[in-house]
């Protein structure tokens, strides 16, 4: 894995040098779960279309993941910040031809909604949190939610990993990320988005996150 990750990085050094411009990486190397999530997520992407932030060349772009959803705003002049909302998930139901297909919807954001978005994340300093990994006291646990960062520039990239921060009381970070998403999900209304798409899926199960499923 750690030798991956560095042919990962020479690549990418040497494609950015080519240009003119390094893009230097903040990436989890071997760090149990959140080097797992790194590698699960860049690897659904591929299915849902949607950028791959390593290589994005965009001035400012940012990706928020939960296990059913996502949320990106982007912007190069940051005059307009552009977005959008998406929903996924895969069928439980056993299928050999294609058991990971993911089902999913995408929804733009509005401009001025994803101007609220940017402005929570730089009235937090949400990008100056690191991951949970690399705060005292913020450990993993067996079950809760799973919230995922992605922050690219021109010239960075970073992936993190944040476990149930609600759990943390006495950790300023965990409030601030625990405050951040729940803002997030009633900017943009998560549960009834979900239900929405989830109920608008062919009869079946499906995984609501990744230890619960629902029938419809």
């Amino acid at each position: 894995m750690k030798q991956l990750i560095i042919i990962f990085f020479l690549f990418f050094i040497l494609n950015n040098f080519s240009f003119g411009q390094i893009k230097t990486f903040d990436i989890p190397i071997e760090n149990g779960d959140t080097s797992l999530w790194y590698k699960w997520k860049h690897r659904d992407i591929k299915q849902m279309d949607i950028p791959d932030l390593r290589i994005s060349s965009d001035n400012f772009h940012f990706r928020f993941w939960t296990e059913i959803q996502i949320v990106d705003i982007w912007t190069n002049d940051f005059k307009t910040i552009n977005g959008f909302y998406l929903n996924y998930t895969i069928k439980t139901t056993n299928n050999k031809k294609n058991p990971t297909k993911i089902f999913f919807n995408k929804t733009s954001i509005d401009t001025v909604t994803a101007r609220k978005i940017y402005n929570l994340l730089v009235d937090n300093l949400i990008f100056q949190i690191p991951s949970d990994y690399k705060i005292n006291g913020w450990n993993q646990g067996d079950d809760g939610e799973e919230f995922l960062m992605e922050y690219s520039t021109k010239t960075f990239y970073t992936f993190k990993e944040f476990w149930t921060p609600s759990a943390y009381k006495d950790i300023k970070e965990a409030i601030i990320i625990d405050d951040f998403t729940k803002k997030l999900k009633l900017i943009l209304n998560f549960d009834e988005n979900w239900n929405r798409f989830i109920h608008g899926l062919p009869r079946g199960c499906y995984r609501a996150g990744e230890i619960t499923q629902i029938c419809i």
